[in-house]
């Protein structure tokens, strides 16, 4: 069984036909998920199955085509989908900034794992997180955190990303870097404020990293 993301406005009286172009190679209880174009964005509005399907040789290729297929509503998703929500959740979209260009098409075949995290509504937080901050680091802290996942594990850069393990990597980096050091500054700068009438020169005070001589 496959699973399709179909176009609703390409469905007429329940049934989609090779008239807008070619369909792909549907098959009865193909699982499918209609969408709707709005606002820039895609959203799944229902889900619902292939019912009939009708074929024709293709006198060119000599192949079996499918020429016509019969589309059964089933229930409605409630709220709907919005694509924008799941952009880093679904495995279909590698253009962050423009999801919806993975749905340009009337039909769109998708994975087990995106039709179920669409179905129920289940966001991916591991792929999401990771997506979201790796896409809003700096070139050069990016680079910093692939030398680092290198030296710990090198192998996590050449087998199929594992979100369990990069996630928590890029968590810990992001706090180490940005917010433990957002603190720092915090304190820092409170001292200075407790310091400013004390006729303490705190311009001159140095802040040392014990066991180090960095300050």
């Amino acid at each position: 069984m496959a699973n399709w993301a179909i176009h609703a406005a390409g469905v007429s009286n329940g049934t989609i036909t090779n008239q807008e172009g070619r369909i792909p190679n549907l098959r009865e209880g193909d699982r499918v998920l209609f969408f709707k174009r709005a606002d820039g964005d895609v959203v799944f509005v229902r889900q619902g199955m292939v019912g009939q399907v009708s074929s024709s040789t293709n006198k060119e290729t000599g192949r079996d085509e499918v020429v016509q297929a019969v589309l059964a509503d089933g229930d409605l998703l409630e709220p709907a989908r919005v694509l924008s929500d799941f952009t880093y959740s679904l495995e279909r979209v590698k253009k962050f900034d423009r999801p919806q260009f993975h749905f340009r098409n009337r039909i769109i075949k998708l994975t087990d794992n995106d039709c179920t995290t669409l179905v129920l509504g289940r966001i991916f937080w591991s792929r999401t997180g990771f997506g979201f901050f790796i896409n809003s680091l700096p070139v050069e802290r990016l680079l910093v955190f692939v030398q680092r996942v290198a030296n710990i594990d090198a192998g996590v850069l050449l087998r199929r990303a594992d979100y369990s393990v990069l996630w928590p990597l890029l968590r810990d980096s992001m706090l180490a870097e940005y917010v433990d050091a957002h603190f720092l500054v915090n304190e820092i700068a409170q001292l200075a404020e407790r310091l400013r009438d004390t006729g303490v020169n705190y311009e001159q005070l140095r802040i040392g990293i014990a066991g180090t001589n960095m300050s």
